[in-house]
């Protein structure tokens, strides 16, 4: 029984010693999800909104990668809010 409570004590302080590294060390974002969540922010958090005008990027120059309709539509917004 105290063999069980060992093993026990001894994954959940593994588990907690990952959480906490994996919160300290998130790991590295592609430029693609900086600036999705960028553009997220910049519609205060509306990700439909977001995945609408890339869509709408998408549309007018379907071949371009995801980051360039990202990044279009990022411009679009700004010029739009000027």
């Amino acid at each position: 029984m105290q063999n069980a409570l060992v093993w026990g004590v001894a994954l959940v302080s593994v588990i907690g010693v990952v959480a906490v590294v994996r919160k300290v060390f998130p790991g590295r974002k592609t430029r693609e999800e900086v600036k999705y969540k960028q553009l997220v922010r910049m519609l205060f958090g509306d990700m439909n909104a977001a995945d609408r005008l890339i869509a709408l990027e998408r549309e007018k120059s379907p071949q371009h990668s995801r980051l360039e309709w990202i990044a279009a539509a990022i411009t679009r917004l700004r010029n739009d809010m000027r």
